[in-house]
């Protein structure tokens, strides 16, 4: 039978070891079988707490930011703030992207090195 150390007459066995019962904090590491366990647990009668669950954050709320939208008469077509490498793109990404960047419309049908010096010189 299972005898709790002297030092900590109230602890609990596991299979781990001796653990307190209200921290449920591990406090003399032993091996114990379960039957060993169930066995002590039967003839002592023990009702184990579980160990106490931390409180939740409180939730703190910020203060709502309000931006106020600045007035825009027409949308300006910038210059590329990418500086990007067109020798890698496809024609059709050319196409795409000298529509959307520059809002310059490429003929498909134009080489890519004339897409190319076309979007470069815009």
């Amino acid at each position: 039978m299972l005898k709790a150390p002297a030092w900590a007459k109230n602890a609990v066995p596991t299979v781990r070891g001796w653990q307190n019962p209200k921290t449920g904090e591990l406090l003399l590491a032993r091996k114990h079988s379960v039957r060993q366990v169930e066995e002590w647990h039967s003839s002592n009668k023990v009702v184990v707490e579980a160990a106490p669950k931390s409180a939740p954050a409180p939730i703190v709320e910020a203060d709502p930011v309000i931006v106020e939208a600045a007035p825009t008469a027409e949308p300006l077509i910038e210059a590329d703030p990418v500086d990007h490498d067109h020798t890698n793109m496809t024609k059709a990404q050319l196409v795409e992207h000298a529509a959307s960047v520059h809002g310059l419309e490429l003929d498909a049908s134009m080489t890519k090195a004339q897409m190319i010096e076309a979007i470069e010189t815009n």
